[in-house]
């Protein structure tokens, strides 16, 4: 992954302890209503993860290849689902604002992204899995992707097709590890898809594996907490619902 991984990963990492939600989706916008000093502190947290993992899908692509235009259509599509979260309406025209960016170019990637988790909020599963397909036929090697569209596959009960994307997706994985230089969080992200090609507790193994011998890197234990707490049935039925 890129350099830019590292630190969306890294960030993830640090916001465990503060954040209920264990692991934000990439793209979604996640607010809520202030209580005190530390509701806003989470607060500001969630939307600079969701800053960071919306951004993380486009930032291999060349930033010239993108005008003002599209960003800033995406721009106003996300801070209408951050600014009335939940609001059907509100999600509608946000999806509209991002078929406009797309529409003026078809390769950018962030709008189909967004789109999709988007329509996973609303609970249009084979739509969102078609922004994923979307992304896919531009970046096949997209791993973020393959592990998204699995998801949602699982959700709606096609789980041989979910396997199918999450095989491809440790592949890839597996691919940049041959490589020797795979950064912790592509350790981290086969960690976590051997909890679907797998079981859960193999996953966790793999990861406290990576502990035991990168005692140094303090990004492993980190995400130990999540990787314990995780639930597999309870994360699939979680998706496509406010």
């Amino acid at each position: 992954m890129t350099a830019a991984s590292m630190v969306v990963a890294i960030v993830v990492a640090a916001a465990i302890d503060d954040l209920s939600d264990p692991r934000p989706q990439p793209g979604r916008a996640v607010t809520s209503k202030p209580h005190g000093r530390n509701t806003r502190k989470k607060e500001n947290m969630i939307k600079q993860l969701d800053i960071l993992l919306s951004t993380l899908i486009c930032l291999s692509s060349s930033v010239s290849a993108f005008s003002q235009h599209e960003v800033e259509l995406n721009n106003r599509a996300m801070e209408l689902v951050r600014s009335a979260p939940g609001n059907r309406d509100s999600l509608k025209k946000a999806i509209g604002l991002l078929d406009s960016a797309t529409t003026i170019n078809p390769k950018y990637q962030l709008g189909y992204w967004n789109k999709s988790s988007i329509l996973l909020s609303l609970g249009e599963f084979e739509a969102s899995i078609e922004c994923q397909d979307r992304i896919l036929r531009l970046r096949p090697y997209r791993i973020e992707a393959w592990i998204v569209k699995g998801e949602v596959l699982e959700r709606i009960g096609r789980a041989d097709e979910a396997k199918l994307c999450y095989r491809r997706a440790l592949s890839l994985e597996d691919s940049i590890l041959r490589t020797g230089k795979a950064a912790p969080s592509n350790k981290i992200d086969r960690a976590y898809l051997m909890m679907f090609t797998e079981t859960e507790e193999s996953g966790l193994q793999e990861l406290r594996r990576l502990i035991r011998r990168y005692p140094g890197v303090a990004l492993y234990k980190q995400m130990e907490q999540f990787f314990v707490g995780f639930d597999r049935k309870k994360f699939i039925s979680s998706l496509g619902k406010n």
